[in-house]
C-alpha cells in the first residue's frame, strides 16, 4: 500500500506498459489530479473514492473498456477527459457521482451518453473529437 497521504497529483501519462495500479490510489484523500493518459495496456481501473479530485484524465488508453466505478460523490471534479477510449457507454451511476464538472472531452465513438448529462448545470465546455461525419 502506498503511504503518501499528502499527494495531490499523480500522473501515469504515457506509461505504455502499465497494466494495473494499486488499490490504494483510489482512496488517496488529498489527490487533486489523476492523469492516466496514454496507458495503452491498461484494461481496467480500480474504483475511485476521491472527493478532492479536480481533474481526471483517461484519454488514449486504447484497452480501457470500462469507466472506473465511482464510490461516493466527487463534487470537486472540474475536468473529465475521455478521448480515444474503447468505452462505448458511460454509466449513469458514474455521472451521478461526478456532479460539478465543467470541462468534458470525449470521442465520437462514445455515442451513448447518459441522460443525466442534461442535469449538469456547471458543464461549460464539451469537446468531441475523432468524428468522421
Amino acid at each position: 500500500m502506498f503511504d503518501l497521504p499528502n499527494l495531490e497529483k499523480l500522473s501515469f501519462k504515457g506509461c505504455g506498459s502499465l497494466i494495473a495500479v494499486h488499490d490504494s490510489i483510489g482512496f488517496m484523500t488529498k489527490l487533486k489530479i489523476l492523469d492516466v493518459n496514454g496507458c495503452s495496456k491498461l484494461m481496467s481501473f480500480l474504483p475511485l473514492n476521491l472527493s478532492t479530485l479536480k481533474s481526471l484524465e483517461f484519454s488514449y488508453c486504447s484497452n480501457l473498456e470500462k469507466f472506473p466505478e465511482i464510490l461516493g460523490k466527487m463534487a470537486n471534479i472540474r475536468v473529465l477527459q475521455l478521448k480515444e477510449l474503447p468505452i462505448k457507454e458511460l454509466l449513469s451511476v458514474a455521472f451521478q457521482n461526478l456532479i460539478r464538472f465543467e470541462d468534458l472531452g470525449l470521442s465520437c465513438e462514445m455515442v451513448d451518453l447518459p441522460s443525466s448529462i442534461v442535469t449538469m448545470f456547471e458543464l461549460l465546455y464539451i469537446a468531441v473529437s475523432n468524428c468522421k461525419e
